[in-house]
């Protein structure tokens, strides 16, 4: 694996991908049978690909995608070396909620090493639900145009309309800042970044009877403050804040929970982070 040769500091035990994700989906309560279903779903070459025991998190990491590319060199991160149990949950989700033909196309894309981690997001929603709580993925007719929703989930009352992003231009732009620094410069925050293309995703609806929002994944943590004004525009047709969240974010937004899916009325801004580190680190 490139890990071994890129950051061979932090790995510890190597294993096989399949061999991983199979002991964790029993330790977390599948059945050996339902493991053995899950695997089924993953397509190689990702199902074949390696895995390590990241020393510095205590985690196990899979090795999957490409590195970026700022300013002529190739950078690598916590992208390309995701938890193994950020993996499972997605599959547990993608079988729980995907009809068959969007399961297959989903499957795909999950695949494709450039498409993997933003795929991958794409299932950080639903794997926050309730057990008893109805979803649906990538849902035709109610947005403008032709797009699609990424997640319609069932609350008490009013529907929930999320769209998922994975943003990773804040990041490049921060380590294309970096140039031959000592030390890394403190980011620069344009919540425009985040934000971006969602302004027209939506049609104006009644929060009373629905809730509008987006899931965004980033690579680097961003305030814990509201929107900046450019911001302002989403906020009149949804009737909500967006919530920014890193992947490993364990809940949904305060707004949103099993009781009545909603605080105040409306979702409300929520940047809040359990940091995911991207390597070398220094000591």
């Amino acid at each position: 694996m490139m890990i071994e040769h890129v950051f061979p500091q932090v790995v510890g035990e190597i294993a096989p991908l399949r061999d991983v994700l199979r002991g964790q989906l029993i330790e977390y309560g599948q059945t050996p049978e339902h493991a053995d279903a899950l695997l089924a779903l993953v397509l190689a070459p990702l199902i074949g690909t390696g895995a390590f025991w990241d020393k510095m998190t205590g985690l196990w990491r899979y090795e999957y995608g490409v590195p970026f590319e700022i300013n002529g060199s190739q950078v690598w991160g916590a992208h390309m070396w995701v938890p193994v149990a950020y993996l499972g949950e997605a599959l547990k989700t993608v079988n729980r909620f995907l009809s068959d033909g969007t399961r297959a196309e989903y499957l795909a894309r999950l695949n494709h090493p450039e498409r993997h981690a933003i795929t991958l997001a794409e299932m950080i929603p639903g794997s926050k639900l309730a057990a008893a709580t109805q979803a649906e993925f990538e849902v035709p007719g109610l947005g403008i145009g032709n797009s699609t929703v990424d997640w319609l989930i069932a609350g008490n009352g009013r529907h929930i309309l999320l769209d998922v992003k994975s943003r990773s231009r804040d990041f490049i732009e921060q380590m294309a800042r970096e140039g031959d620094a000592r030390e890394m410069p403190e980011p620069e925050h344009d919540p425009a970044l985040l934000f971006r293309n969602l302004e027209g995703k939506f049609v104006h609806a009644d929060p009373d009877t629905q809730l509008q929002g987006a899931w965004i994944a980033t690579h680097i943590a961003q305030p814990r403050k509201r929107p900046h004004p450019p911001l302002q525009a989403l906020r009149a047709p949804s009737h909500c804040w967006p919530s920014a969240r890193c992947p490993s974010e364990p809940c949904l937004p305060p707004c949103v929970h099993s009781a009545g899916w909603a605080f105040g009325g409306r979702f409300m801004y929520a940047a809040m982070y359990i940091n995911l580190p991207s390597w070398p680190v220094p000591p």
